[in-house]
């Protein structure tokens, strides 16, 4: 699909990065700051200077400003393309878990030059997977409406059998089996638990209130729904 396409993507330009961003910077400072630790440079960027001090750095600030741009620039890419993925159809379907790996990988392997922003990766993929989990939320109602539009439930009524009255008596969590005579609900439930098996391997739990007032918005509208399909 054109959603795992740019999964794909976005993978490769992880890694063209996390190589060539270590390696510049590497021979860079092998070139020109092999006199100076990485802890003395460090140390010199969280000082109050004036230009005329900070010209004594030996380019240290020049290779810090280029790295900056660079990582911020990889940082909004990622942040574009990851939107990309959320508005192309059947972005549902695609697993993100390797692409988290590679980016968090990507931050680790900067912490060795002093450039470690996995912190900012958090707020990126938050955003992405309430975005994702809005947006399947929203597609589920709307098939769900498309559905009832066409349902009648007169050819779907059946008797409640006792072994159905078994089961809400023995605390089943399972969907009950009847259940299926009702197909917009059936669908509607499947597709809920599909938005939370997105994020069922990484759990954002920071995101944990805005999913579930994405949820009490879902079932009023799910209500509203019902009440007008039998007015």
């Amino acid at each position: 699909s054109s959603s795992s396409n740019l999964i794909q993507s976005i993978s490769k330009m992880v890694e063209i990065y996390r190589i060539n961003l270590f390696d510049i910077v590497t021979s860079y400072r092998a070139i020109f700051l092999d006199h100076e630790s990485d802890d003395y440079i460090l140390s010199k960027l969280h000082t109050n200077l004036t230009i005329s001090e900070a010209r004594d750095f030996d380019d240290s600030l020049l290779l810090t400003s280029w790295l900056g741009y660079k990582i911020n620039l990889f940082l909004n890419q990622l942040e574009n393309n990851l939107s990309n993925c959320i508005n192309e159809e059947g972005s549902s379907q695609f697993s993100i878990e390797s692409l988290i790996d590679s980016c968090f990988y990507f931050g680790l392997s900067m912490s060795r030059i002093g450039a470690d922003f996995r912190p900012s990766l958090v707020p990126i993929f938050q955003k992405f997977f309430l975005k994702r989990f809005q947006q399947s939320i929203d597609r589920s109602i709307q098939k769900f409406e498309k559905l009832m539009d066409n349902y009648s439930i007169s050819n779907s009524l059946v008797p409640v059998t006792t072994d159905y009255e078994k089961e809400i008596d023995q605390e089943n969590f399972e969907p009950p089996a009847i259940l299926a005579h009702y197909l917009p609900l059936g669908h509607l439930y499947n597709d809920i638990l599909m938005c939370f098996n997105q994020v069922r391997k990484i759990v954002p739990l920071a995101l944990v209130s805005q999913f579930r007032d994405c949820l009490n918005q879902c079932f009023h509208q799910i209500s509203e729904i019902l009440l007008n399909y039998y007015k």
